[in-house]
């Protein structure tokens, strides 16, 4: 990203401009500007009258002498699954015991030995003229469940649509941070990479997302560095989706 371009001091700048200057170089750049435009479209899943839309996710990537990423828990319904869903499991085979903390991820991946999938961390559902939003992981399988009225089992064996709203008129930035509760056993070059996102829409502010004010301050921070946006836009930014003024981006 040429940052020259960003010069402009607010004028012009749209929410995909804005969010376009967090991103990471190299394959992880690729990751976060393949889900970036994933989200800006709005994209939901479809399991029978059910839309889920993701709010929050951490990307998983694993695939040798690409990433290697040992994060992923590389179970065989991760890799060559496109548009189903994972269970969190103990194994990495189909038929081993599902975890009693499970997540759900959706499966991106076509290929063999290539292992991408989103952990849906958080989640809007709706239902007819129902909707509702649910935050950690635990809570969006649970509700992604009761609402769909499918067990584990079933939830894996459903073919998914993806799908994208039509009237999508995006106002809004993606925040980004590392993934949250990895394990020491994760090697160190993936335990920091900003492969978690949340849509940072007009409830930002009352939704339940750890770490909200630290993703907000990151990202504010970078783009007041590269010349994107003036303080009293980043102070005004804090008050839309923070409801205060944090002392990292007054003492800018």
């Amino acid at each position: 990203m040429d940052l020259a371009r960003f010069i402009m001091k607010d004028k012009s700048l749209n929410p995909i401009e804005l969010t376009e200057i967090t991103l990471c170089k190299g394959f992880v750049g690729k990751l976060q500007k393949e889900t970036f435009y994933r989200l800006y479209e709005q994209c939901y899943i479809q399991v029978k009258d059910v839309k889920i839309y993701p709010i929050e996710v951490e990307v998983y990537y694993f695939e040798k002498t690409v990433y290697e990423d040992n994060s992923v828990h590389q179970n065989k319904l991760q890799q060559n699954n496109q548009n189903h869903f994972y269970v969190h499991r103990f194994g990495q085979e189909k038929e081993d015991k599902f975890k009693g903390r499970a997540g759900i991820d959706f499966v991106w991946s076509s290929k063999k030995e290539v292992y991408y999938t989103w952990l849906l961390r958080s989640v809007v559902l709706e239902k007819d003229d129902k909707s509702d939003a649910f935050f950690g992981p635990m809570n969006s399988l649970s509700a992604i469940k009761e609402w769909t009225r499918l067990s584990n089992e079933e939830l894996e064996t459903e073919k998914l649509s993806v799908c994208y709203k039509s009237d999508n008129n995006c106002t809004y930035p993606i925040f980004t941070s590392k993934r949250i509760g990895l394990t020491d056993k994760v090697f160190e070059e993936y335990q920091n990479v900003p492969l978690r996102f949340v849509v940072a829409t007009t409830n930002y502010v009352k939704y339940k997302y750890k770490m909200k004010s630290h993703m907000v301050i990151d990202f504010l921070q970078k783009a007041y560095k590269a010349n994107a946006l003036t303080k009293e836009s980043c102070l005004e930014q804090c008050d839309k989706f923070l409801n205060y003024r944090p002392r990292e981006i007054k003492e800018m």
